[in-house]
């Protein structure tokens, strides 16, 4: 008994194929994403935001990116001062991309790039400064911080907002030694008053 195909059939079988096109060629991008369009594996470029035809049957495929902007912790760590003092500190990175297609292009994952960056600018800053100088002018340290990060970011289609620092761990010595000095000044403050009291 031969099979034969019916009206059904052929029916059935063209709903399958155009299901098929439509999933693996029509998407719909939210306002803030852009899709990265890889055809056979390689960039073909940036479509979006809104409704996005590709090539189907898996012939053009996507990378979502996004425009948002992103806000990420630094993870902790060292940092050797100018006067030689370790410290522990961690940070926040306020950051968004502007140009998808290089951030596909050029980076794998971008949060651990990004991470990789900022810690590496961290510990380019700091090591030209004293451990008073960070703990005093937190404002201009951050805008260093900030201005480090651009230099390397800015080719990767990356616009830093903002990196500032969010704790310290400071030596229990350096404390001891500040609190030290503290007290030294305050006695030979005292000394000096006294000895203007005792000629009056």
């Amino acid at each position: 008994m031969q099979f034969q195909l019916q009206p059904t059939h052929i029916f059935l079988l063209i709903a399958v194929a155009i299901i098929i096109v439509i999933k693996t060629s029509l998407r719909v991008l939210k306002g803030h994403e852009r899709a990265a369009i890889f055809r056979f594996g390689r960039f073909a470029g940036i479509r979006g935001p809104g409704p996005i035809l590709m090539i189907p049957l898996w012939i053009e495929q996507m990378q979502r990116v996004n425009l948002l902007v992103v806000t990420n912790n630094v993870s902790v760590i060292e940092v050797i001062t100018k006067d030689n003092i370790t410290i522990s500190l961690n940070a926040v990175l306020t950051f968004r991309v502007t140009e998808p297609d290089k951030v596909v292009v050029v980076i794998g994952d971008l949060d651990f790039a990004i991470g990789q960056i900022a810690q590496s600018s961290i510990r380019s800053v700091v090591k030209h400064l004293d451990l008073d100088e960070l703990v005093s002018d937190r404002d201009n340290l951050d805008q260093k911080l900030k201005n480090e990060l651009d230099k390397h970011c800015e080719s990767l289609g990356i616009e830093v907002i903002a990196l500032k620092f969010k704790d310290f761990d400071i030596p229990d010595e350096y404390i001891v030694k500040q609190q030290f000095d503290t007290s030294r000044q305050l006695a030979t403050l005292q000394e000096q008053q006294n000895k203007t009291q005792d000629k009056t």
